[in-house]
């Protein structure tokens, strides 16, 4: 879902970018034509260069939505390609063993079973962490959320456009709160004078009354908001005069709503940074805007520029090249704007010119109308992802009251398969057909391939027998052997990569191929979701030998889904470690077992899904086996996460306490706490726990002394207090641990508690 919502709007991005650079260098080049052709009207010039910024987002919009293929063709892209794993998503996943699926119940799992036909049938299971709706509410989801997105991209281009966009709006919005904190942090201008002249030119003009503020680190004029204007502290030293020619100029900005122009302008030029002349329009509009606030404000002050043009001379002397808020807009930007240009407006406020001239609305419309009608001719852009192998997939599966639906498809390039079922449906055990279907169930399967279109629809009678309709192209053929080997081709791939049915193939390969049949099955399966399914099915079915585990974490590692690998490897957990507490016949084995599956884990990186791993690999490991705990409690300390470090250490808190050496490890790996609170709640589950070792208690007094916080230093030292055993090396690290304290209030509770 983010890779089509990321690409899409990257495609968005790039047909904003041509069509605007294609309009922005039709203005140009008027602007540059020779001779009485040039464009030199300046109102017509600003009125085009927002066509620019504006008409690529309608003339985009209108091509995406409506398909339209424009005389000028498509362009192109051919972005760089991310290795990809084809993903897998659905609402309800397939076959799990009946044991696995009461074990899910009880840690508080929906499973939704399908009625048995057969025990080939397919039985149904939710794989949602937590509760679920019900089994006829069928929401798709992804199965492995690590396969998706920005991971599962077909294209680099548009994860490095989204990423350089991010940045850009994030500078943005730090411009917009730089500009908001100016405005907070401004004081009102209370002359008289000035507030007088404002309201009066403010009538003039239509407007409503300007808010005049003043801050020391604006050094010119500049409008922020609609109504508000700051004016620079030496604006009082001015003529009469010239603070209305600088109030006059100000209020035409408010009057154009420029300020809400330039933040429209830097907005589309963060999220469109590819388009190469979305600038150059900015530049020009920022000009165009003085011209006419220029213009605005000679006409509030009946015709005569003089004064405005000395404001403006002495508002450049004033401020030396200083910077502008960059969103305000500022009556001169000296910083930014050329000397010539600054001569060029001054020059046209004291000559009789007129600075700009009004478009008509007849003329503005119809010069919008052949804007939008070039989306007609303008040519638009795709993006093309290289060819990948690897199956893209979703499902559906549904048993609401008894009555069963199942709606699978699968992409690869030019093969695509859709199948349709309703009903009970029994498939045989090697995938190659069906064997049976009950009364008014129906079947439906598509392929398009290589331009072929195959269809095969089935239906269950009364008496049993299976109906075929089977058709090539339209065209009706028979269902021969050649049909049935398309069909059982096709569900073997359908059925694998769904995972429906997963341990009655694993068992039927099994039988009749062994296990390197078996790992073959498992080594063809592209879905991460499926494969986790067929690797549990597998070892389910009983303890595989050393050289054979091997053989199965290999394929475990090409699981990308974090949800599924942490639960085959806790499967494996379960199914392919028998003893704990005390079984000395096979501990060495055990152990070395364990430690296969916790090297495993490093491919599980979100926090969350490790320590679910983690404990329940704790769990199948005796307490007295210390090197396997110690390599589950460093595996531990690796997570980011203060909060499941300590759900971790908390699940291993009673074994520390019985056993010395894992105290040691479970120490190691609560140093790693950041959080005070994190590392107070594990060492008061240890200590509750009753740690049996003094050295055990001297080694948690002496970590306390790792709190950074008063309150949690003394709050379990006042737990301790109560429960660790009275000696002289355990009330010698206590107090000092209470030394360490800062607060007296805090320090003086810590002590009283050992008394």
């Amino acid at each position: 879902m983010i890779e089509m919502v990321t690409t899409m709007l990257f495609i968005f991005v790039l047909s904003y970018s041509v069509h605007g650079f294609i309009l922005g260098l039709l203005v140009w080049s008027a602007e540059h034509l020779p001779g009485r052709w040039r464009l030199r009207s300046q109102a017509w010039r600003e009125l085009l260069w927002r066509i620019v910024l504006l008409a690529p987002l309608f003339t985009t919009a209108f091509q995406l939505q409506s398909g339209w293929k424009p005389p000028l063709g498509v362009v192109t892209a051919e972005p760089i390609v991310i290795a990809q794993s084809p993903e897998f998503s659905g609402s309800v996943a397939a076959q799990q063993s009946t044991r696995r699926a009461d074990n899910r119940l009880d840690s508080g799992e929906q499973v939704v079973r399908q009625p048995d036909v057969a025990s080939n049938t397919a039985k149904l299971e939710r794989d949602d962490q937590t509760s679920s709706p019900p089994a006829s509410q069928i929401i798709p989801q992804s199965m492995d959320s690590s396969e998706s997105g920005l991971n599962n991209a077909s294209s680099l281009w548009p994860v490095v456009w989204l990423l350089i966009t991010v940045v850009l709006l994030i500078r943005l919005l730090g411009q917009f709160g730089k500009l908001r904190q100016l405005r907070r942090t401004a004081v009102p201008v209370n002359d008289t004078g000035l507030q007088q002249a404002a309201c009066t030119l403010a009538a003039d003009a239509g407007l409503e009354r300007a808010v005049l503020i003043s801050h020391p680190d604006v050094q010119g004029p500049a409008t922020f908001t609609r109504r508000t204007i700051c004016l620079p502290g030496w604006a009082d030293e001015l003529s009469t005069a010239r603070q209305r020619a600088m109030l006059a100029h100000e209020l035409g900005h408010i009057k154009r709503a420029d300020v809400a122009w330039l933040g429209f302008g830097a907005m589309l030029q963060a999220l469109f940074w590819t388009q190469p002349l979305l600038p150059l329009a900015r530049r020009r509009l920022m000009v165009l805007a003085e011209l006419q606030a220029d213009s605005l404000a000679r006409e509030l002050l009946n015709g005569d520029g003089r004064e405005l043009a000395g404001c403006l001379t002495e508002c450049a002397r004033r401020m030396r090249g200083q910077l502008m808020p960059g969103l305000a807009a500022a009556m001169s930007h000296p910083a930014k704007q050329p000397a010539g240009r600054l001569t060029e407006r001054v020059q046209l406020l004291i000559s009789s010119t007129p600075l700009m001239t009004e478009v008509p609305m007849y003329k503005k419309t119809l010069l919008i109308c052949a804007a939008l009608t070039l989306a007609l001719i303008l040519p638009a852009v795709n993006v093309q992802a290289e060819k990948h192998s690897g199956y893209s997939s979703s499902y559906e599966i549904n048993d609401d009251s008894g009555h069963v639906s199942m709606s699978l498809s699968l992409s690869d390039g030019d093969n695509r398969m859709r199948l349709r079922a309703e009903g009970e449906i029994e498939f045989m055990p090697d995938d190659s057909g069906i064997e049976a279907m009950s009364e008014g169930s129906e079947f439906t399967l598509t392929q398009q391939q290589d331009g072929v279109h195959r269809r095969l629809e089935a239906s269950g009678s009364a008496d049993g027998s299976i109906d075929y309709e089977y058709s090539v192209d339209d065209q009706q053929q028979p269902f021969d052997s050649s049909a049935r080997a398309w069909l059982a081709q096709a569900l073997s791939v359908l059925l694998v990569e769904s995972g429906i049915n997963a341990e009655t193939r694993i068992e039927h390969v099994l039988q009749a191929h062994g296990h390197d049949g078996v790992m073959n099955t498992i080594h063809e399966i592209d879905s991460s979701h499926s494969l986790s399914k067929h690797i549990q099915a597998y070892s389910g079915n009983g303890r595989l030998q050393d050289d054979q585990l091997d053989d199965v974490l290999a394929e475990v590692n090409r699981i990308h889904s974090d949800y599924s690998q942490s639960r085959t490897l806790s499967a494996l957990s379960e199914d392919q470690l028998h003893v704990k507490h005390g079984d000395a016949q096979h501990a060495s084995a055990n152990q070395q077992r364990a430690h296969k599956i916790v090297i495993a884990s490093e491919g599980v990186q979100s926090d969350y899904e490790l320590r679910h791993l983690l404990e329940n690999l704790s769990e199948h490991v005796d307490a007295s086996d210390t090197n396997v705990h110690g390599a589950i409690l460093q595996r531990a300390a690796e997570m980011d996460s203060d909060y499941e470090l300590r759900e971790t250490l908390s699940a291993l808190a009673e074994d520390a306490a019985v056993e010395p050496q894992l105290a040691e490890h479970w120490l190691d790996a609560a140093e790693q706490l950041d959080s005070d609170f994190e590392l107070r709640q594990a060492l008061e589950q240890l200590a509750h726990a009753g740690p049996r070792e003094e050295a055990t208690w001297v080694a948690m007094l002496k970590l306390a002394g790792k709190f950074d916080s008063d309150f949690e230093r003394a709050t379990f030292l006042a737990t301790a207090a109560e429960i660790m055993p009275r000696s002289s090396s355990t009330e010698a690290a206590y107090k000092q641990a209470v030394d360490g304290i800062n607060s007296n209030y805090e320090r003086e509770r810590a002590a009283r508690a050992l008394g």
